[in-house]
C-alpha cells in the first residue's frame, strides 16, 4: 500500500453532483429499503475518474490494474441479513469510493474501516521483501495501525500467491535484462521499484524473475467415503 490522496469535493469529476450525488439521494429517499447497488449505474460511469486519482492502481495491492478495476465503497452501503446498511446514506457519495481489483473488492467486502484506509496510508508504511514479493509493514508504521495492519495484510490476502505473483510479473515484465525499467515499475508496481532500490543501496544482486517465481502450493487431501452397504442377493425365482 502507498499513500493516495482523499477523496474530497474539492477533487470530484464534474457532473458527479448532477449525475451521481444528486439523483442517488433522491433514490435513497423514496427506497429507504432497497439495495442502492441496483444503482451502481451512477457511480459506474464515473471509475475512469476514480482510476486516475489512484493512478490507475488497486489502493491496496498498489499494482497497476489492467482489466478488473472496481468502484468499491470504503464503508459499504448493501443490506446486511436483510437490515439496510448505516452507511447507506454513503453510496452516492464521491469521498466513500476506492479503486480496487475485482479480487480484492470480494474479499474486502463488508471490513470497512477493520481495514487499513489506502487515503490515510503515509509514506513508508510498508515495503515488498525480494525476492519473495512478500508485502509487509515497515518499522514506521505508527503503533495504532499495526493491528488493522496485521488484518489488511490476512483478510486481502496481501501476502498470499495471487498478489505475490502480481507484484513478480511486473518484476518480471520490467527485467530488462538485469536491468529494471525503474520508471515504468515505479508507475506499475511502485513498492517493488522500491525493493530493487533497497537491494541497490545495500549491495545485493537482484533476483533473476526466472528463479524467483512465487510457488502455488497445492495440497491433496485424501477424501473419504462412508463405507458402501451391500445388498444382499435377490432371492431366486
Amino acid at each position: 500500500m502507498i499513500p493516495v490522496p482523499p477523496l474530497t469535493r474539492a477533487n470530484e469529476p464534474e457532473f458527479f453532483d448532477l449525475n451521481c450525488r444528486l439523483p442517488g439521494a433522491d433514490w435513497l429517499a423514496a427506497h429507504p429499503d432497497k439495495d442502492p447497488h441496483t444503482q451502481s449505474e451512477w457511480w459506474s460511469q464515473f471509475q475512469p475518474n476514480l482510476a486516475k486519482h489512484f493512478r490507475y492502481r488497486c489502493g491496496w495491492l498498489a499494482t497497476s490494474i489492467e482489466l478488473d478495476g472496481v468502484v468499491d465503497h470504503w464503508l459499504s452501503c448493501g443490506p446486511r441479513q436483510g437490515t439496510a446498511s448505516a452507511n447507506r446514506h454513503l453510496a452516492f457519495e464521491w469521498s466513500n469510493y476506492r479503486y480496487a481489483s475485482g479480487v480484492i473488492n470480494s474479499l474486502k467486502g463488508t471490513l470497512d474501516d477493520q481495514v487499513v484506509d489506502p487515503c490515510e496510508v503515509q509514506e513508508g508504511w510498508f515495503e515488498v521483501l525480494l525476492p519473495s514479493f512478500e508485502l509487509v509493514a515497515t518499522d514506521r508504521l505508527p503503533g495504532h495501525v499495526r493491528d488493522k495492519a496485521r488484518t489488511t495484510i490476512e483478510k486481502l490476502q496481501l501476502r498470499r500467491f495471487k498478489a505475490r505473483f502480481t507484484r513478480w510479473r511486473w518484476y518480471q515484465r520490467y527485467w530488462n535484462g538485469g536491468n529494471p525499467d525503474l520508471a515504468a515499475l515505479r508507475t506499475d508496481a511502485p513498492l517493488v521499484a522500491s525493493a530493487i532500490e533497497k537491494s541497490r543501496a545495500a549491495g545485493l544482486e537482484l533476483p533473476d524473475p526466472a528463479a524467483c517465481a512465487p510457488g502455488h502450493v497445492i495440497e491433496g487431501r485424501q477424501r473419504r467415503y462412508a463405507p458402501r452397504r451391500r445388498r444382499p442377493p435377490a432371492p431366486l425365482p
